[in-house]
């Protein structure tokens, strides 16, 4: 498959758009502040064609919030997710925070006009998946799901192609720095499990959490690094 190409419009989760030739997948999409940037990166690169559907790696503000605005410039799009990030989303005290925490974030980073209002109802799971899933992307090429709970109970690792692997914030994550550092909330042990769980597909290419493709150079030791900040 094509290699991922990031669309983020700014701090914040990691956003890649994914591509098989016949179908087009969003990894995530960000923070609600940026997705103007966001939307106009993507429309770019989409030259015209649409998104078919968007995967979500878990329910945190920072990676899912400007789904709203992502569902009206694209209203077919279909939104994968774990089943318990769709029970997060149908909670109002849920929905409550990460709006109060994506204004928080919009007028930290000096965009305080840049959330139009939205409907909670755009902040949905509409099809739940788990591990052993598969999405079929066309063109050969299928999206394969694993449960990776640690970071969050809602956690999921994404296959593209059999060869790029998106793994959970659960295994920790990559700073541009190039330092990692653990990121498990929901428990040690789970994340543990979880990153040895992604280690063991023996996917070549590596998106690491909020950094982006590993270089070949750092990525046989990649999940080892991983697991030495873990412990």
């Amino acid at each position: 498959m094509k290699q991922p190409i990031e669309v983020t419009g700014g701090p914040g989760g990691s956003v890649f758009l994914l591509d098989s030739g016949e179908k087009t997948a969003l990894y995530d999409c960000g923070m609600a502040y940026c997705a103007p940037v966001m939307l106009e990166r993507l429309r770019t690169v989409l030259a015209g064609r649409t998104l078919d559907c968007m995967f979500i790696s878990h329910s945190h503000y920072d990676h899912i919030a400007a789904m709203p605005y992502l569902r009206q410039a694209y209203p077919k799009v279909v939104v994968y997710g774990s089943d318990h990030a769709r029970q997060v989303f149908e909670r109002p005290g849920a929905l409550e925070t990460i709006r109060m925490l994506s204004q928080e974030a919009a007028e930290y980073y000096g965009a305080p006009g840049s959330m139009p209002p939205y409907d909670d109802d755009l902040l949905k799971v509409d099809v739940p998946v788990g591990e052993g899933d598969a999405v079929d992307l066309g063109g050969g090429v299928a999206v394969r799901v694993l449960a990776t709970p640690g970071h969050t109970r809602c956690c999921l690792t994404f296959v593209a192609g059999e060869e790029y692997i998106f793994p959970s914030e659960t295994t920790c994550y990559k700073s541009l720095s190039g330092a990692v550092y653990p990121a498990f909330l929901s428990g040690c042990a789970d994340a543990v499990t979880s990153l040895y769980h992604c280690a063991r597909q023996h996917i070549p290419r590596i998106m690491a959490p909020h950094y982006g493709l590993v270089s070949q150079a750092e990525t046989p030791g990649y999940w080892q690094a991983c697991l030495d900040s873990i412990l």
